[in-house]
C-alpha cells in the first residue's frame, strides 16, 4: 500500500526532527556507559527551587518554574552545592511505554529498582528522576507547539541530573537511564495549525531509534476492559468528591460514551468508494464482526486517531474519559515495530506482572543484559512491597455493587476489542494477549 499524505507529512517530520538533534547528539556513545553517553560539557546553577541556569556544550540555558524537577533537584542541592558540572552527558536508553491505567507507575518503581539492584546501586532515590519528563512528546490539548530544539535538551538532560551525578560521583558506568512516559506510543504533537492528528503520528518513535540506536523499549498493556474502566473512573474523581447521586450515573454514562466512541469509530472503518466495505461493521447484530473489520485494516490508523476526542456530558463536561483508541494496543504497538526491531522491544501485561514479579524480573533483566541476583525471589518481595501500585482504592466503584460495570456494557466492549486482541497475540506470538481468562 502506498504511503498516505499524512504518513509522508510524518516521515518529513522524523527526518527533520532527527537533522535538529544530531547537531547535539552524536552518532557514537562512549561504549563503556550503559546509558547514551557522550563526552560534553555540561554545567548547572541552580539559584533556588524554580530557576536554573547553565551550559550544555556551546548552548546557555535558563529555566524557570520547573516544578516537576523541584523535589529531586533540590534533594541534591547540598551535595554539589548547588552547581554541578560535568565533562559527560547522558540520555535513556530504556523507555517503558504504556498506557492510561496500565500500571505504568508500578511498573517504573519495579524496573528501577530492579536494575538498581542488578548494577549494584542502592534500591530507591539513587537515580530518582520524574517518571514522565514529556521531553519527546510536547503535546497539549488547545495548543499547537513548536518542534523542539537541540537548544532545548538541558531540560531533558536536568531531568537526569541525579542519574548523571551517580555515573560522576561512584564512577559508575552502568547506571540506567530510564525514561517512563506512557504516551510516546500513543501522543503525536501537533507542529503545525494545518495538518491533522495523523500528520505527526509515529514521528518520534521514528526518530528516537535513530537518535538513541542502544534504546530498548518495555511495554506495559492491560485488559483493555478493566482499563477503559478505570480509566473512565479516574478522570472523573481525582479532583473532586463526586455526590451519591452523580456517582449513580456512571454505569450508565460508561456505557453511552463507550458505545458512542466504537459507532465513530466503525462509521469511520468504511469506503464509501468501495461497494464491500461501503457500510459499517455491525457490532450488534453482524455475528462476524471479526472478519468485517479485518477486511479494513488499511483503515485502522486512520481511524484510530480520528476519535481520539473525549466525549462529555452535561452531568460531567470537563472528565469522564471514554477512551476506546488507548486500548487498540495492536495499532500502536505494530507501529512502534515497523522502526524498531522486535529485539528491542518487550511487551507484557499487567496481569503478568501481578501474577509473576519474579519471572517477569529475570525476564526484564535478560532482556536488557543485566545479571539476576542470586538471591532474585527475595529481592522482588522487597521490590513489590516498596512498589505499592498507584491504586485507585479509594474510586468508588471498587467497593460499591451498585457502580460495578453493567454486564451489557461488558459484552459490547469485549465483542469490539476481539480481533485487535487477536491481531496483537499473532503479532507477538503470545496467547496472553487475547485475555480469555
Amino acid at each position: 500500500m502506498a504511503e498516505s499524505a499524512n504518513e509522508t507529512i510524518a516521515l518529513a517530520n522524523a527526518k527533520e526532527f532527527y537533522q535538529q538533534y544530531s547537531k547535539v547528539i552524536p552518532t557514537e556513545f562512549l561504549s563503556k556507559y550503559s546509558s547514551h553517553c557522550w563526552k560534553m560539557k555540561f554545567n548547572v546553577e541552580i539559584m533556588n527551587g524554580s530557576f536554573y541556569k547553565g551550559q550544555l556544550g556551546k548552548y546557555p540555558f535558563r529555566m524557570e518554574e520547573q516544578k516537576s524537577l523541584q523535589n529531586q533537584i533540590m534533594s541534591l542541592k547540598k551535595l554539589f552545592e548547588g552547581n554541578f558540572s560535568s565533562d559527560v552527558i547522558c540520555l535513556p536508553n530504556v523507555f517503558l511505554a504504556g498506557f492510561p491505567k496500565c500500571g505504568s507507575t508500578y511498573g517504573f518503581c519495579f524496573l528501577q529498582s530492579l536494575v538498581h539492584l542488578s548494577t549494584g546501586l542502592q534500591m530507591g532515590a539513587s537515580t530518582k528522576v520524574v517518571k514522565e519528563p514529556h521531553y519527546w512528546v510536547r503535546t497539549k490539548e488547545t495548543k499547537y507547539v513548536k518542534m523542539p530544539k537541540p537548544t532545548d535538551l538541558a531540560e531533558y538532560v536536568l531531568n537526569y541530573l541525579p542519574g548523571l551525578f551517580k555515573i560522576n560521583a561512584l564512577k559508575n558506568k552502568k547506571v540506567v537511564l530510564i525514561d517512563g512516559t506512557p504516551n510516546m506510543l500513543f501522543d503525536s504533537p501537533q507542529f503545525h495549525k494545518k495538518q491533522s492528528n495523523t500528520s505527526n503520528y509515529c514521528l518520534l518513535p521514528s526518530a528516537i531509534p535513530e537518535l538513541l540506536p542502544k534504546s530498548k523499549y518495555i511495554i506495559i498493556v492491560r485488559n483493555p476492559l478493566k482499563m477503559l474502566y478505570s480509566a473512565f473512573w479516574f478522570s472523573i474523581t481525582r479532583m473532586i468528591e463526586l455526590p451519591r447521586n452523580v456517582q449513580l450515573i456512571g454505569p450508565g454514562l460508561f456505557h453511552d460514551r463507550i458505545k458512542a466512541k466504537i459507532d465513530l469509530f466503525n462509521d469511520c472503518m468504511r469506503d464509501p468508494d468501495n461497494l464491500e466495505i461501503s457500510m459499517p461493521c455491525n457490532l450488534y447484530d453482524d455475528s462476524d464482526y471479526d472478519s468485517c473489520i479485518k477486511k479494513r485494516l488499511h483503515l485502522l490508523d486512520q481511524c484510530v486517531h480520528t476519535i481520539t476526542f473525549n466525549l462529555f456530558s452535561k452531568e460531567l463536561p470537563t472528565s469522564g474519559r471514554s477512551r476506546v483508541e488507548m486500548g487498540l494496543f495492536y495499532t500502536h504497538i505494530r507501529k512502534l515495530l515497523t522502526v524498531v526491531p522486535r529485539d528491542k522491544v518487550m511487551v507484557l501485561t499487567l496481569e503478568q506482572l501481578a501474577k509473576e514479579p519474579e519471572v517477569i524480573a529475570e525476564q526484564m533483566l535478560k532482556f536488557l543484559g543485566y545479571p539476576s541476583p542470586k538471591s532474585i525471589l527475595n529481592e522482588v518481595k522487597l521490590i513489590t512491597h516498596t512498589c505499592t501500585k498507584n491504586s485507585q482504592e479509594t474510586i468508588p466503584y471498587k467497593h460499591d455493587p451498585q457502580l460495578k460495570m453493567r454486564e451489557d456494557t461488558k459484552s459490547m466492549i469485549l465483542k469490539f476489542y476481539k480481533p485487535f486482541n487477536s491481531l496483537l497475540a499473532d503479532l507477538l506470538h503470545d496467547d496472553r494477549f487475547l485475555w480469555n481468562d
